[in-house]
C-alpha cells in the first residue's frame, strides 16, 4: 500500500517538474548575435494622440447629455478621454 502511494506522488511529482520545465523552456528567449541591428532595440510601444478622437466624444456627450453635466462627464470617461 505504501509503494503504490510513493510510486504515483513521484510519479505526479516527476509530472509537474515535466511540465514546468517544458513551459519555462518554450517562454526562454531566442539567441541572438552580438552585431545586433538598431531595429531590434527599437520600442514596440507607440505614442497615439487620442486628441482629435476625443474632441469628437466630448462634443458628442454635450450634445447628448449637456456640457458639464454629471452624465456627459460619465460619457466622456466611459470613451476613456476623461
Amino acid at each position: 500500500m505504501q509503494t503504490k502511494l510513493l510510486v504515483k506522488h513521484l510519479a505526479a511529482t516527476a509530472a509537474v517538474g515535466l511540465t514546468m520545465a517544458l513551459s519555462a523552456a518554450a517562454q526562454a528567449a531566442p539567441l541572438t548575435l552580438l552585431g545586433t541591428s538598431a531595429a531590434q532595440h527599437q520600442s514596440l510601444a507607440v505614442q497615439v494622440d487620442y486628441r482629435d478622437r476625443c474632441v469628437n466624444v466630448r462634443h458628442e456627450c454635450a450634445e447628448r447629455w449637456g456640457w458639464g453635466s454629471w452624465r456627459f462627464r460619465r460619457c466622456v470617461r466611459l470613451h476613456r478621454c476623461g
